[in-house]
């Protein structure tokens, strides 16, 4: 399943539980016990409650009720008529807002709604009298300065009853089911558009080590677009045959991470970063190898100094649903698996060019050429 998408700052990070063997587990974003609970969304509507006309407002707000948890989601609708700009600041349950309308919006009447997020669904909905409305600023549809309105206007709020349902990734709330929402969907800019933090870089790297022998590596995917979650959602690549290498310890030391990144024509499709270095949850396995064993991601790499020797796999699947696989009507052209390592001065990259792959509607599968 491809999570809904409304529109990708990095969230701050928890550690997941650890597989026995591996020490911690890699670091994720949200909390195991929020894990189950679905948000909700509710409507909030803001509105001029007298009678006045409007070049421009800016207005603040505040969630007041006592004990419960919200945020303003980076998305409001505003009303018709000439509106040439918007802005919304949220942070937790406060917002400020403003929008310029040369063409004079005319109160009485709706300005905005904007959606409001409550990450547990067991809390009450929201009423009218939980948002306080202060307008900071208004002005006349006259040329500029742009006199103050007059009369002043005056604000209200009203709630909607919400509805509860699937997190929304890129709303920028972080919500259940998601390790980062940084507001949108764009790729390459630390948190993709599954709502993962990556390290990925925005364009595929050159000059990565590849297999000395075609069809030896394999990715492939599972994703069901008819799913209601992403429980089942799956990811594999085996990187064998591999080009003499030496991997990135990332058992020591800081401001290390390895990279799954997926990219579809030069551009990356999807990105996952799994943090390295001292109590990350690495361990060796072997003189030349190294591997972590974590809640959503397994990772295994073994160096060696001849070539065809080296070899790497990465597994993904989260029970929880927060592996998110890639869109798989999206891997129709040039398809790319590459393995990136940064220790904050080098990057190293380990990829695979997909060859033809066997496409069903749930899966995708394709051997490595090479």
């Amino acid at each position: 399943m491809s999570k809904i998408h409304h529109s990708g700052l990095r969230a701050s990070y928890l550690r997941l539980p650890a597989l026995a063997g591996f020490g911690a587990a890699f670091v994720l974003a949200i909390a195991p016990a929020a894990l189950a609970a679905q948000p909700k969304h509710c409507t909030v509507h803001f509105n001029v409650t007298n009678a006045t006309t409007l070049g421009a407002l800016q207005f603040h707000t505040d969630y007041t009720a006592v004990g419960a948890k919200g945020d303003f989601a980076n998305s409001c609708t505003w009303a018709a008529g000439g509106l040439d700009s918007s802005s919304v600041n949220a942070d937790a349950s406060t917002m400020d807002a403003a929008f310029a309308n040369p063409s004079g919006f005319t109160g009485p009447g709706e300005v905005a709604h904007c959606t409001f997020v409550m990450p547990d669904s067991t809390q009450a909905d929201p009423t009218s009298g939980n948002f306080a409305v202060t307008v900071t600023d208004s002005s006349d549809t006259s040329s500029p300065p742009n006199d103050p309105a007059s009369p002043a206007p005056t604000m209200s709020a009203t709630a909607d009853a919400c509805t509860t349902g699937a997190s929304v990734c890129g709303n920028g709330v972080l919500e259940p089911g998601e390790q980062c929402d940084d507001g949108n969907l764009v790729e390459g800019d630390g948190c993709d558009s599954s709502c993962n933090p990556s390290d990925c870089p925005s364009a595929a790297p050159t000059g990565c080590l590849v297999s000395t022998v075609a069809g030896k590596s394999k990715i492939a995917f599972k994703n069901d677009p008819a799913a209601t979650d992403d429980t089942k959602d799956s990811g594999s690549w085996g990187w064998k045959s591999g080009k003499a290498a030496t991997f990135l310890d990332p058992t020591t030391g800081t401001g290390k991470t390895y990279s799954w990144c997926v990219y579809e024509d030069g551009s990356l499709l999807y990105g996952a970063t799994v943090p390295a270095g001292t109590g990350s949850g690495w361990a060796t396995a072997g003189a030349t190898g190294f591997g972590i064993k974590g809640a959503v991601f397994q990772i295994k790499v073994k160096g060696s100094d001849t070539d065809g020797k080296s070899s790497l796999s990465v597994k993904a699947k989260s029970k929880t649903g927060d592996f998110h696989a890639p869109d798989l009507s999206k891997l129709t052209g040039v398809t790319l698996s590459d393995l990136v390592t940064d220790d904050g001065v080098t990057q190293s990259c380990y990829q695979t060019t997909a060859g033809t792959a066997t496409v069903k509607t749930t899966s995708w599968s394709a051997a490595g050429n090479p």
